[in-house]
């Protein structure tokens, strides 16, 4: 494992800057483990799609803390620094894994979706984060990101679920995809109020009231398995177990 391509968090006057803490893993777990990152990981995606996207290195991790700031309120207000563990955490060139020690052996079944639900999650915001996939030109062109947008519904409206505020193609693009690998097919379709900012109900005629976010889905949808073989919705409905 080469630290010097992490980012360490580093404090300032008690606030911490995003980053994760991370230790090998023990090396008696390391088939475990990736036979872990291939079932619920690799197994998702063809060849193609893991030769095209994945970063340089893979880290395997018996611990991947992400470090972020909290604050106690008395006697008075402090930062101090709080740790979660999580799955998995991106950084520059590499993705740390985490589960390299005796809980890989031990994981619940909810243990497991909640796995795919930050691995995959993490491995596309690397994916953006390194500007390696953009958006189709026919998505693209689908949506009007030029004039402003005053609300989620005018957003919905056009087919756009990324926010009201600095909407472009690419980043949009970037919330399809998240949607895909994180929400099931039943919390995509599912009656939410144009009011909610998620991706839930995103395809229910309550927040696609003209049918743009359902073409637009299938445009992001269809592409990466055209493209890579890929369908994406898999990843997110294996989240739920289903």
């Amino acid at each position: 494992m080469d630290a010097n391509r992490l980012e360490k968090p580093v404090s300032t006057n008690g606030a911490w800057s995003p980053g994760a803490e991370v230790e090998p893993s023990d090396p008696a777990y390391v088939a475990p483990q990736l036979a872990l990152i291939k079932s619920k990981w690799f197994d998702f995606y063809t060849d193609k799609f893991l030769k095209q996207f994945l970063p340089v290195k893979i880290m395997l991790c018996k611990k991947v803390d992400s470090v972020f700031t909290t604050y106690i309120f008395t006697p008075i207000i402090t930062a101090s620094k709080g740790t979660k563990k999580v799955a998995a955490f991106y950084n520059y060139d590499n993705i740390q894994v985490n589960y390299g020690d005796a809980t890989v052996s031990t994981m619940t079944a909810a243990e497991q979706r909640a796995f795919i639900y930050k691995v995959n999650l993490i491995f596309m915001q690397s994916i953006f984060a390194r500007g390696l996939s953009a958006p189709s030109s026919d998505f693209a062109s689908s949506a009007d990101y030029m004039s402003n947008v005053s609300s989620l519904s005018q957003a919905y409206s056009r087919g756009i679920i990324m926010g009201t505020s600095n909407i472009s193609a690419q980043l949009d693009w970037n919330a399809y995809i998240t949607a895909m690998v994180t929400y099931s097919t039943p919390q995509l379709n599912a009656s939410v109020a144009n009011t909610d900012s998620t991706p839930a109900g995103m395809l229910n005629a309550t927040k696609d009231t003209a049918g743009q976010i359902k073409r637009r889905y299938n445009i992001v949808r269809n592409y990466f398995i055209n493209e890579y073989g890929v369908d994406l919705q898999v990843i997110g409905n294996a989240t739920r177990g289903l």
